[in-house]
């Protein structure tokens, strides 16, 4: 028999308990956000996690992208994170916080962190905030990557 509680107590904190065949296991919920603010594709064999970026980026879509990157950085371990930001016209302070806090989470798991497809208004935001000296910008389409064909996620 399977069974799937909140822990009591442990609400705030997102953990629950799982009973199966009268073994407990407990552990953290982790959110997984989907929908339209952005798309992924994992490249297996190179390790690269593409982030394709759908919307403009406020506060409110900076909290859903980071616990979505979040959660797929943690998932695929990539050597290669590059965030794609072609659909991206308008990107406000809580977007540089949000780049900054994956280029640090990649970091500290080993990998490194580019950004590419920067429209000329998010360019100059991440050249004003000095982001550009910390995570280069690259030109995708001149990977050599044939998956990058296939659809996101």
């Amino acid at each position: 028999m399977l069974s799937l509680e909140n822990n009591v107590g442990d609400i705030e904190t997102g953990s629950f308990c799982l009973t199966f065949e009268g073994t407990k296991r407990t552990g953290p919920i982790v959110p997984i956000i989907t929908g339209g603010s952005m798309e992924y594709k994992y490249l297996e064999n190179q390790k690269i996690l593409i982030f394709k970026i759908t919307e403009e980026i406020d506060e409110f879509k900076a909290k859903e992208l980071r616990r979505k990157a979040d959660y797929e950085i943690e998932r695929f371990m990539p050597k290669r994170v590059i965030f794609d930001f072609n659909r991206v016209s308008f990107m406000d302070s809580s977007g540089i916080g949000m780049i900054i806090g994956r280029y640090k989470q990649t970091s500290m798991l080993g990998g490194k962190m580019e950004l590419t497809n920067l429209r000329p208004a998010v360019r100059k935001i991440f050249e004003m905030s000095g982001v550009l000296r910390l995570i280069p910008e690259i030109d995708l389409e001149q990977e050599e990557l044939p998956e990058l064909q296939q659809n996101f996620i």
